[in-house]
């Protein structure tokens, strides 16, 4: 896994995440879906990079 392929799907997770937690309708559920995508994201990350 190179620094490109890592850092891209990464910045789009926080991008949403972004999104997400700063909108001013944001509910307690879609700010923990955000982060759960974040903690996915970097489980799959470091699965990758162990391979």
């Amino acid at each position: 896994m190179d620094a490109l392929t890592f850092k891209k799907p990464y910045l789009f997770c926080h991008f949403i995440q972004y999104i997400i937690i700063n909108s001013p309708t944001a509910s307690i559920d879609a700010i923990e879906i955000a982060l759960e995508w974040e903690s996915w994201f970097w489980a799959k990350a470091r699965l990758e990079l162990q391979s």
